[in-house]
């Protein structure tokens, strides 16, 4: 009985009671010399994705976010920034889809 307990208990230990949350940086660089930076964050509910990329004298910068449920992502809002000014984006919000060029003004 005491080894069924104790078996019990192992298994116990290792089932995943609450995900644990991510922060994660990558570095990319070329021989282009054009380094590129990704960073993901994601606590079991909500995920980020930023991205960067440095071309000279030029910025490009591009964000999703979502949530989170079994284990798919859901995104909510993505924007690319070319020189810290928003050149598009996309916001979903239950079947309805927005995108499109700032500019030219937002299609559905």
């Amino acid at each position: 009985m005491n080894f069924c307990k104790l078996l019990f208990a192992a298994f116990l230990a290792y089932l995943p009671l609450s995900q644990a949350a991510l922060d994660a940086n990558i570095k990319y660089s070329s021989n282009y010399l054009m380094p590129a930076y990704v960073h993901f964050k994601e606590n079991g509910s909500q995920y980020s994705v930023r991205a960067q990329i440095n071309v000279p004298l030029y910025n490009i910068k591009f964000l999703a976010t979502g949530t989170q449920a079994n284990e798919q992502f859901h995104m909510l809002d993505y924007r690319d920034a070319r020189n810290d000014k928003v050149y598009a984006q996309a916001k979903i919000k239950n079947e309805q889809i927005e995108y499109g060029k700032v500019k030219s003004g937002l299609k559905t």
